[in-house]
């Protein structure tokens, strides 16, 4: 008994160690305008791809901070999962990306506001 419980943690290790992850994924990255400047208040939602199905328990969801800083965390992360990310907010139109965990990079979502332009200030 005890030597298939050491086993299978073992398989365990090495799988994860083949496949380059380390226990956890991460998917982050920041909103940001046309300008480059950071987003406040988007809201995000992971939700998975048809392919990908029962990956997730229910979608993720997540606010971007001040900095337009947004995380997801997994703590045991589907391998290769694919997850549509949509990114919405009041004053900008929506955006959607796929995203492949398993490819450790930020995920930087520029959005294009809509209605009328900012005001520009007069020096």
């Amino acid at each position: 008994m005890r030597i298939t419980c050491y086993c299978n943690t073992l398989i365990a290790v090495v799988a994860c160690l083949a496949c380059g992850c380390d226990g956890a994924t991460r998917i982050s990255g920041r909103i940001i305008d046309q300008d480059g400047n950071g987003i406040t208040g988007a809201t995000l939602r992971l939700v998975e791809t048809p392919e990908f199905e029962n990956r997730l328990s229910r979608p993720q969801i997540d606010i971007s901070n001040e900095t337009g800083a947004y995380e997801f965390s997994f703590a045991h992360p589907p391998i290769n999962g694919k997850f549509n990310l949509v990114v919405t907010h009041l004053k900008y139109s929506a955006e959607q990306e796929v995203i492949t965990t398993g490819t450790h990079k930020n995920h930087d979502i520029r959005l294009t506001r809509i209605g009328p332009p900012k005001p520009v200030k007069d020096d």
